[in-house]
């Protein structure tokens, strides 16, 4: 990381005097992650994945499908439900990576890998509850879908953030775990976020419940999903002055736009710069006047550097 982006990051966390526990311990993972991989480089098929999630969390979406993609050639198939992810939702850079599959190639191959086996790991009834949800690679099911969600939440429920510490499964295997039966922890947020969704839109069988919804993001927020926040702070509207969980949104905000800002200088592409404009652009939680000038400069800055770049056509 450059020090213009340390810097910025310490500017905009200087305000807060603690940090979030979700935030400290991310920083604790990445950096403990980080050294395991340059001591052990990723050399087999699942080891080529789990790089791919690594690089997933740091947002350095490019990367990740590339490792990703080395994973799924080589017969490891839980990694194309991640190539269809990376595709799908748009983070990859045309231009700098060759795209060979459609998202709906992709998800159809990883529904083809799910049925060529019994489906026993978290990870695999977690990506067919997602496609089941979304009709990704198959027919769209929400009433499936959901009783998988509440299976895999049973798995979690006695779980609590003492769990979550980082000499979890976290520590380079990413949401993988040890072994095929052994509940995957760092999955619990992202199946926590996914029955939140159900109650916050009312999707069949939940009835719409916003309060119930919140409760589930908060702690699908504490056990490591950080879009989960990110929606809590949509459905309140962004009304900073009235947020409950004012010290987490500011932090998860820095932090977010800290790894936005290390993509641009170790893999800057064009996106990359795109998302860490629009964080810019967006305004940070409290609406300040003096942050928001201060951000606005900052978006007017990166949008220079973009233009200054090869990249851009």
């Amino acid at each position: 990381m450059s020090d213009r982006t340390l810097r910025d990051a310490w500017i905009l966390e200087r305000e807060v005097s603690q940090m979030s526990v979700y935030t400290e311990a991310e920083h604790a993972i990445a950096l403990t992650d980080t050294l395991a991989w340059q001591k052990k480089p990723p050399q087999k098929p699942e080891e080529y994945y789990q790089y791919g999630q690594y690089q997933f969390r740091l947002k350095d979406y490019n990367e990740a499908y590339t490792y990703f993609t080395l994973a799924a050639e080589k017969g490891y198939g839980l990694a194309w439900f991640h190539i269809g992810e990376c595709i799908r939702r748009e983070y990859l850079d045309e231009g700098i990576l060759t795209v060979k599959l459609t998202a709906e190639q992709c998800y159809q191959k990883a529904w083809e890998n799910l049925n060529q086996k019994h489906a026993v790991q978290d990870m695999m009834l977690y990506q067919r509850a997602c496609m089941l949800r979304y009709g990704l690679g198959t027919s769209q099911d929400t009433q499936k879908a959901y009783e998988i969600f509440q299976n895999l939440c049973e798995n979690y429920q006695n779980y609590t953030e003492k769990d979550f510490v980082v000499n979890t499964e976290y520590t380079i295997r990413g949401s993988v775990a040890d072994k095929d039966t052994t509940p995957c922890k760092s999955l619990s947020g992202s199946v926590l976020f996914e029955l939140a969704n159900y109650k916050a839109e009312g999707i069949m069988p939940e009835l719409k419940n916003i309060q119930e919804a919140r409760k589930l993001l908060k702690k699908s927020y504490d056990f490591h999903c950080e879009d989960a926040l990110f929606l809590d702070y949509e459905i309140r509207k962004k009304e900073y002055d009235t947020y409950e969980y004012q010290n987490d949104i500011r932090q998860l905000y820095s932090f977010r736009i800290g790894q936005y800002g290390r993509i641009t200088d170790v893999h800057p592409t064009k996106k990359a710069y795109l998302r860490l404009i629009e964080m810019y652009e967006a305004g940070y939680p409290g609406n300040q006047e003096l942050r928001d000038q201060e951000f606005k400069a900052k978006a007017e800055y990166f949008r220079k550097k973009l233009k200054e770049k090869e990249f851009v056509k």
